[in-house]
């Protein structure tokens, strides 16, 4: 049985290509929205555009291990609780 309240670990993890797959998903385009799977099924991250004609991007340059986001692209993280913690690594002088 599932706890009412489990810790969860979701890994988008770009570096160490976790879930295997990620590097191949990015969402890009003017107006353009979409979800990056998780290592976990069904937890995903939406992206978007935070106003309207944003050339939104969220993309791993080719397949590299970094994602590149514009200005005014969003990034929705599925938070549950108070307590849960989002880690985010910055590659030296890309940020």
């Amino acid at each position: 049985m599932i706890p009412a309240n489990p810790n969860v670990v979701v890994n988008w993890d770009w570096q160490n290509n976790i879930p295997s797959a990620i590097r191949a998903q990015w969402v890009e385009g003017v107006n353009a929205t979409g979800t990056i799977n998780s290592d976990l099924t069904g937890i995903v991250l939406s992206i978007g555009p935070k106003v309207a004609d944003t050339n939104v991007k969220f993309s791993t340059n080719g397949g590299l291990d970094n994602v590149q986001v514009n200005t005014n692209t969003y990034v929705r993280i599925p938070i549950k609780d108070a307590g849960d913690t989002i880690h985010f690594v910055c590659v030296q002088n890309h940020h």
